[in-house]
């Protein structure tokens, strides 16, 4: 039998290999790009092998949830694994039996050795990096995504208390009387999309208790998430989510989006301002005090960590000690009527 440990090429998590004849071999375009390698490995090795390509995203800690990247191709790229598949690998061609369905069977039966063939891509699913430095990378994946799209609102514009502008300086303003001035305006408006990819079930269902507490609410504070967006422009709307299984035993994953609307008409004018005739934007309340929108913290929807109030978990594996963390109600959510 040969000794893999002589081999002088291991992966990140110590499996040996060989690299095959003819690879890796790739393609690059100005912003994509491709590759594919072609491994020996032990057959005894495939399943460790395929756990290394592809962890379990999503990882309780005490502190929190974590996020795992899949494999990446060696050397100084942003190219991860997008599929590994595997053959046999021995002149006689023998079968395989990676997953050692056949315990008493004789020695040489099944093929020792097998051939993995990788396929590298650049992965759209890991997350918004700032820099982009494959040295600088962070072991842990990014808990979401954001993209943003312009729209905006039609508006008709009430002209009562308004006035035509003067004709030339030193002339007499001219109030409009005719209510039927077809007056309208586009209020710009941005709608974002916040994307969170690797969820498990329980992590799905702590987000949509969040997101319940924070929809119909604006931002109390600026948003870095939204680029700095000032308070009171950004309203959670809601949110959405898909439910998956994977080929992992007894495994699902959900991916899950936020949806959120940035309206500001003018500086300093938000959710909570609406058109007064004859005054122009002003904020209103209702009937029992409060403003239109509630004002509050939309940061506990963008953080991995426990956050108070949150459901409590009856697996182990998804337990976090809130006790011991010591966490400021306040502090995290913010809210104010």
């Amino acid at each position: 039998m040969e000794d893999v440990n002589a081999w002088r090429l291991s992966t990140a998590g110590g499996i040996p290999y060989r690299l095959f004849e003819d690879s890796p071999g790739g393609s690059f375009s100005e912003e994509d790009a491709d590759a594919t390698e072609v491994y020996i490995i032990q057959a005894s090795r495939l399943n460790d092998f395929i756990s290394e390509s592809f962890p379990n995203p999503a990882i309780v800690f005490t502190d929190g949830w974590r996020f795992q990247k899949k494999r990446k191709m060696p050397g100084s790229n942003l190219l991860y694994t997008i599929r590994v598949k595997y053959d046999a690998f021995i002149p006689d061609g023998l079968p395989t039996d990676p997953w050692e369905n056949d315990k008493d069977a004789p020695s040489g039966t099944y093929a020792e050795f097998l051939k993995v063939t990788i396929n590298y891509a650049t992965n759209k699913d890991q997350g918004n990096k700032e820099d982009n430095d494959p040295e600088e990378e962070n072991v842990e994946e990014d808990f979401f995504q954001v993209s943003a799209q312009a729209s905006g609102e039609f508006f008709t514009l009430p002209t009562r208390g308004s006035a035509w502008e003067e004709e030339y300086p030193g002339a007499p303003v001219e109030p409009i009387d005719d209510v039927l001035v077809p007056a309208s305006m586009i209020i710009p408006e941005v709608e974002y999309t916040v994307t969170y990819p690797f969820l498990t079930p329980w992590m799905a269902k702590v987000l949509a208790y969040r997101y319940r507490r924070c929809m119909g609410g604006v931002n109390t504070k600026p948003l870095a998430v939204f680029l700095d967006a000032p308070a009171e422009t950004i309203l959670c709307v809601g949110f959405s989510y898909t439910w998956k299984n994977t080929w992992r035993t007894g495994d699902s994953k959900v991916d899950f989006e936020g949806r959120f609307l940035e309206k500001s008409p003018a500086e300093g004018i938000g959710h909570n301002h609406f058109w007064r005739p004859g005054k122009g934007w002003e904020r209103m309340v209702k009937p029992d005090g409060d403003f239109v929108y509630k004002i509050g913290s939309l940061v506990p929807l963008f953080i991995t960590g426990p956050v108070p109030g949150d459901p409590k978990p009856k697996r182990t594996e998804d337990h976090i000690n809130w006790d011991e963390l010591g966490l400021d109600t306040d502090g995290i959510w913010g809210d104010s009527e």
